[in-house]
């Protein structure tokens, strides 16, 4: 694998987290590519293109390969794909500029909140950050099992981090990830931190003082609210990290996707009409529904019918399959 472009390498450093996912599941190709046929094509690409690392077969349609694989990528590292996202939606240049405040911290306030309910962006915010800065950055997604547990928030960040994994000591795999932060102070944007419950705040902490590291973490608005009216001990340690976190604290998204972001998106995808207006016919809708999600299937969707019928791609018809996609009662 010597001597490739950096594409190839982005391309290959994708496959290999993708082979490692098979290998994991444990499945024969034939119900691998069953599974992933969207992003991998045909058992024979996977078998004889891609795995090998035909240059010269998939060189035509290499970028192609990028785009889907990236998405696989992103869906397999614990965030839902959620169609077109645009650098020009606002939580994308929010965490843009908190990033680079970050880098510029000489002081202990190394923390930054992006605070919004599921959809809204923050997943894509921050594995953008990640890929953009591959030697100064990491994304870390939190799942259930890190929950009050010292052992898989130690092991989590270690085993992502590269850090030594003691399966005996939960604290002596964090003395490992302290230890390497401090020697490769870098950037960890945590997803869905909140998963971590009240000990991995308090361990975030810990780090922020510790080491030079700096943190940018995504949450859900109630557990923002629980973190910042917590009466408990363990809560009133916990709070400590807000001492830590770079003011002010924005909460623009709290209640989902706002109608500028929705009208911003819309342009962005290259709709025509009134966006402004017809993002605020949708906006209560497209909170309730999944917020970037079911904005990107309607669009989609407002593409495709633009196209059968022949019409412009206005904005009416992004309410109309707003509308279709969600029922009455769940709007």
């Amino acid at each position: 694998m010597t001597n490739m472009t950096e594409q190839q390498q982005r391309v290959n450093k994708m496959l290999e987290r993708i082979e490692r996912h098979q290998n994991t599941l444990k499945l024969s190709d034939k119900r691998f590519v069953a599974r992933y046929q969207e992003y991998i094509g045909s058992t024979k690409t996977w078998r004889e293109r891609l795995i090998p690392r035909a240059w010269d077969e998939m060189s035509r349609s290499l970028d192609k390969w990028e785009q889907n694989l990236n998405r696989l990528v992103a869906i397999l590292d614990g965030g839902q794909e959620i169609g077109d996202y645009f650098e020009e939606m606002p939580i994308a240049q929010y965490a843009q500029t908190m990033y680079d405040m970050l880098q510029g911290q000489s002081t202990d306030r190394r923390v930054v909140f992006l605070i919004g309910p599921t959809g809204i962006g923050k997943s894509w915010a921050m594995k953008r950050l990640a890929s953009q800065n591959v030697n100064e950055a990491a994304y870390i997604y939190t799942n259930e099992c890190w929950d009050e547990s010292m052992p898989q928030i130690a092991r989590g960040l270690a085993q992502v981090l590269g850090a030594s994994v003691n399966k005996n000591s939960g604290r002596d795999t964090f003395a490992h990830v302290t230890s390497l932060l401090r020697a490769q102070p870098i950037t960890l944007l945590i997803d869905d931190v909140q998963k971590a419950g009240v000990l991995g705040l308090k361990l975030i902490k810990s780090l922020v003082d510790d080491t030079r590291a700096k943190f940018m973490l995504g949450v859900y608005p109630q557990s923002w609210n629980k973190l910042i009216h917590g009466s408990t001990d363990a809560y009133a340690e916990a709070q400590q990290i807000i001492g830590r976190t770079i003011k002010p604290v924005v909460t623009h998204w709290k209640d989902g996707l706002r109608h500028q972001d929705i009208s911003i998106y819309m342009k962005a995808a290259g709709v025509k009409g009134d966006c402004a207006t017809i993002a605020q016919h949708i906006v209560q809708i497209v909170q309730k529904n999944g917020n970037m999600r079911i904005l990107a299937d309607a669009v989609s969707l407002a593409g495709m019918n633009a196209d059968e019928q022949d019409i412009a791609f206005d904005a009416g018809l992004v309410e109309a399959a707003v509308r279709e996609l969600c029922p009455k009662e769940a709007r």
